[in-house]
């Protein structure tokens, strides 16, 4: 664009968004094209939103490697704030591509500009954009990739000239102590100085190289060094110095020359120590005043020329022949562990991009992501080959990196083994700390989350995951203290959650998404958090799960969008619908909806991680609520259960590997209650039910004691008394069980139990009237136990399947002994009420309750 354009009015409509309809970004209306390069596009575009012209940064294709560089430019410019860097304003995604809304700059590139400028100007606006590149120094930035078409420059009202450093694409934290900063041979060979070229870790001083190079630009019209490649720029830089500036443009003062070629010393120690000292010289030199760096005398230039032929030196210096051997000798050596480092960070560095790389295909519309795990895996195996190989000095940053690498992968029983093994060969740095605290939180959220569905002491596993994972997850977290990391405070909140502080964890979460709003894995745990939190005194269960699940509704749709193909939130989405299903399976609100969304979520979930054994169990939990349904309602889930119990065998059998212990309890309780179900929907439905009876008595016989396990003891009763046998074995067995988890503090109070146990009393009593072995002692206690149930949870209705059944039962049993029956009779009739008020449109209940009435009317029937 020419410098002569008149800078857009600030809230003024531009003209061509005024000629007709202009096309959508998001909210922004796009203009004419600013410019291209080789992985974007720049377009002008207007914001009506806070009525402004910004510049639109666009990708021209969907390389990966092209969004990480995208995705790093925005991150990198949006942490700087100094009057000469191009401000970043927004960043989005629409159709799976991210964009970056910027700045304006009324202007032109610096190397377009040159031709206008004189050598004050050119030595003015070098010094404007040194104190810019010193900001980004100062905050832990280096650029990188400084050059003059990175330079725009605007033409301020008064005739000045105004720089913007843009491009941040390719800048790095030279800070990070966790060896995770790629310095490949990234940038414009031309301005590159020797170590970027040679991939060495890189500091301020790479970048005041490339500061004097641009200079050196202006000032002769000539980079310093002319060479398309990486190879045979290293061969210029060392095989000969750079060549003067006075003699490609005599019209250059000789301090401006001075500072420039200090700025392009091989040696970065030579150079100037920052940016703000070159500025600090630049203006010197403006303003008349002596600069402070020294053209280099005969002594040193001599002394160059040796270094660059250290053969012809050697020669004629053979008197101290010895002393260069010796000192080559030193640099060799030197060389070979500066190479042996340089490898070791490599691959620690090749993670952190694969890292990237696959949050960007989590980002991308939903698919199999699967073969993007498989490239991480590959770059880790790449790295193990390279550890091998090197030794020693490799293996504490290669197990970190390995490490990270599982972390991303969010296998973090692994992560927690690799990173430990890097401490105790001795790297022992706080990312190394900060990594150990994160895989035994993360670690420690997902067992405390899986807990939620399952039976047994919940309390007592849950201080048992609390001493094992969050104890020392929390002590790592202490020890990470100054660690470099992208989030810290994502690692803070899952601290704050582990200690049960939940309010402070909100913070925490809500501060990490504020910082960095793509963090899905902040999003997800803040809704478990959510789902998690105990309800407040006073607040039953499903009052309480519903309010959560309303909260977390904000969180998971945006994580939903903002990474479709990341399962983590269809996951929890999907069980959070599961658990509102299960709390209303009692009530009379009780639906199908809620159990139908959270089977569209977990498909979708399954799409993305199809042998994810976590995603397998709860899609089988979903299929195992729709039988319940089916039940209560009168329909058959026999099918349906069935090919999900088996498709759950195999999916086991074929993922042994990858699977955790409490993966392993999960599915085969998951297992067990679909054989159950099963079994309860042959014996309705008089099909034969001794393939489901056999295996859900071989799951049970797998599993360690579970509530779960009395009913398929109480079908097996039934039929074997359809076939004349004697239940009572089994009812004993499923009675010692029930009565065995009463005796736990955990179960001592669970209206569950007592109500199981009542059931196997009924029943039990039933059987020993009909035998006329007594049954009376036996169904008064089944009474008992079921008025106790009903006191401890008023609104369970599987209580009341069972209560007016008994009493119905102890009525007809009084009146065949000639025993008075009005009272068992009124409490039939009151529990029946009572089971109906819960739920009316359960058929359980409606059985009970005619059960009920039924006895009262044969009552009066015998009365007549």
């Amino acid at each position: 664009m020419n410098l002569s354009t008149p800078p857009s009015q600030p809230g003024v409509v531009p003209d061509w968004a005024t000629l007709g309809p202009c096309p959508h970004l998001e909210r922004y209306l796009l203009g004419p094209e600013l410019g291209r390069g080789g992985m974007g596009r720049v377009l002008e575009a207007w914001d009506p939103m806070l009525r402004r012209v910004v510049a639109i940064k666009l990708l021209h294709g969907s390389d990966p490697e092209w969004i990480l560089r995208f995705l790093r430019e925005a991150q990198a410019q949006a942490r700087l704030e100094h009057p000469n860097i191009c401000h970043i304003l927004d960043m989005g995604q629409a159709d799976g591509m991210p964009y970056i809304a910027m700045q304006r700059i009324q202007g032109s590139s610096l190397s377009e500009l040159r031709p206008e400028l004189g050598l004050d100007d050119m030595a003015r606006i070098l010094a404007d954009v040194a104190g810019a590149v010193h900001a980004a120094h100062r905050a832990g930035l280096i650029h990188r990739d400084l050059k003059p078409s990175n330079i725009l420059v605007e033409r301020r009202a008064d005739g000045a000239f105004h720089p913007y450093v843009v491009d941040f694409g390719l800048a790095r934290d030279f800070q990070a102590t966790d060896l995770t900063l790629s310095w490949a041979a990234l940038g414009t060979p031309t301005f590159m100085s020797p170590e970027q070229a040679r991939c060495e870790p890189l500091g301020p001083p790479a970048d005041v190289y490339s500061l004097g190079a641009t200079l050196y630009a202006l000032l002769t019209g000539h980079p310093p060094y002319e060479s398309a490649t990486l190879a045979g720029l290293l061969t210029q830089q060392s095989a000969s110095g750079v060549r003067a500036v006075r003699r490609l443009n005599a019209r250059v003062p000789r301090d401006l020359e001075t500072l420039t070629l200090k700025c392009l010393e091989e040696d970065p120690a030579l150079r100037y120590p920052s940016a703000f000292a070159l500025e600090e010289d630049l203006r010197r030199y403006l303003a008349g005043e002596p600069i402070r760096a020294r053209p280099v005398g005969p002594l040193g230039r001599l002394w160059r020329w040796a270094k660059r032929r250290p053969a012809l030196s050697g020669t004629l210096a053979a008197s101290l022949g010895i002393i260069v051997l010796l000192g080559a000798w030193n640099v060799r050596t030197l060389r070979q562990a500066r190479i042996r480092e340089q490898v070791a960070q490599r691959f620690a560095l090749e993670i952190r991009d694969a890292e990237h790389l696959l949050r960007i295909e989590r980002m991308m519309p939903r698919h199999d992501i699967r073969p993007a795990e498989a490239r991480l895996r590959a770059r880790m195996a790449g790295i193990q080959a390279d550890m091998a190989r090197l030794g020693g000095i490799a293996q504490g940053p290669g197990h970190y990196a390995l490490g990270r690498g599982l972390l991303s992968l969010r296998e973090f029983d692994k992560a927690i083994k690799e990173l430990e093994t890097a401490w105790q060969l001795g790297f022992q740095v706080p990312e190394v700390a900060y990594g150990l605290g994160l895989a035994q939180l993360k670690r420690f959220e997902e067992h405390r989350y899986l807990l939620l569905g399952q039976g047994g002491d919940k309390e007592e596993a849950r201080r048992k995951f609390h001493q094992e994972l969050a104890v020392p997850g929390l002590r790592w977290m202490a020890r990470a203290k100054g660690a470099t990391v992208d989030n810290p405070e994502y690692g803070e909140a899952l601290a704050a959650w582990a200690s049960d502080r939940y309010e402070e964890a909100d913070r925490r979460f809500a501060l990490a998404l504020e910082q960095a709003p793509w963090l899905v894995e902040a999003l997800v745990s803040r809704a478990r958090c959510m789902y998690m939190r105990p309800p407040p005194p006073g607040t039953t269960a499903a009052a309480h799960l519903a309010k959560m699940v309303g909260i977390a509704e904000a969180f998971l749709p945006l994580a939903e969008r903002l990474a479709p193909s990341d399962a983590s939130a269809l996951a929890i989405h999907g069980n959070m619908y599961l658990g509102l299903a299960v709390l209303a399976s009692s009530s009379r609100e009780r639906s199908e909806v809620p159990v139908h969304r959270a089977k569209e979520l977990m498909d979708q979930a399954l799409e993305i991680t199809p042998g994810d054994p976590y995603l397998a169990t709860l899609s089988s939990g979903i299929t195992l609520q729709l039988g319940f349904l089916y039940l209560s309602s009168g329909r058959d889930p026999g099918a349906m259960v069935r090919e999900k119990a088996r498709f759950i065998e195999a999916f086991q059998k074929e993922n042994q590997e990858g699977m955790t212990e409490l993966d392993r309890i999960a599915i085969q309780l998951t297992v067990h209650n679909l054989w159950w179900v099963a079994l309860e929907a042959d014996c309705r439905f008089g099909r034969d039910p001794r393939e489901a009876l056999a295996q859900a008595t071989r799951a049970r016989e797998a599993m360690a004691p579970n509530p779960h396990h009395a009913f398929p003891l109480f079908l097996e009763a039934q039929e074997r008394r359809s076939r004349g046998q004697d239940p009572g074995p089994l009812y004993t067995q499923a009675q010692a069980l029930s009565e065995g988890f009463l005796a736990t503090k955990t179960y001592a109070d669970s209206a569950f139990i007592h109500t199981i146990l009542g059931q196997c009393l009924l029943e039990k009593a039933a059987w020993e009237l009909d035998r006329g072995k007594g049954g009376a002692a036996t169904l008064s206690r089944a009474i008992q136990v079921l008025q106790r149930a009903a006191e401890l949870d008023p609104a369970l209705a599987y209580t009341y399947y069972y209560l007016p059944r008994a009493q119905a039962l102890q009525a007809r049993s009084q009146r065949r002994a000639g025993q008075p029956a009005t009272k068992a009779l009124q409490d039939a009739r009151v529990a029946a009420t009572k089971g109906l008020a819960i739920n009316p449109r359960n058929a359980q209940l409606q059985l009970a309750a005619a059960d009920a009435y039924l006895a009262q009317a044969q009552g009066q029937t015998e009365a007549i």
